[in-house]
């Protein structure tokens, strides 16, 4: 008796559930890699748009104007919100400044609103009466270590 050699039923089955199993995690390792460009370029899109409105509202050379805030158009034909709150530093002409960001939704990324906090080197927004003490401050600093060496 001759036997012919193939492959059972049962065989075939289990090949192509497994290959079934493949063509399904492959299909979601290729969903979840669409997905994930699509998030990159949307918070590309979020950075650049906050990017732009810091740099606009810190283009404003009056300090009253500055802290005031105000809008910004966005290339998107969207508008902008900012908002800054500035706080002298013990360093001369270096301030403190909390930015708060709003945009609105768009087609890339939802409403966003955040505060950060930037350094700001402006000469002339500090107060007059501070700017001299730290000023005097510092030429009696100077003064002082200079007769400290002169004496060691």
């Amino acid at each position: 008796m001759s036997r012919k050699r193939g492959f059972s039923l049962i065989e075939v089955l289990l090949a192509m559930a497994i290959l079934g199993v493949g063509i399904g995690v492959l299909a979601q390792a290729m969903i979840n890699a669409v997905n994930a460009v699509g998030s990159l370029e949307a918070n590309d899109s979020l950075y650049h748009d906050v990017e732009f409105v810091a740099r606009r509202a810190m283009m404003n050379h009056d300090r009253q104007t500055f802290e005031d805030g105000g809008d910004v158009p966005l290339p998107n034909n969207n508008t902008a919100r900012w908002e800054a709150e500035i706080e002298e530093t013990e360093t001369l002409d270096l301030l403190r400044v909390e930015f708060k960001i709003e945009l609105p939704e768009s087609d890339t990324y939802p409403e966003f609103s955040d505060t950060f906090t930037v350094y700001l080197y402006r000469k002339g927004w500090m107060d007059p009466i501070d700017r001299e003490t730290l000023l005097n401050d510092k030429k009696e600093n100077r003064e002082a270590e200079r007769f400290t060496r002169q004496w060691q």
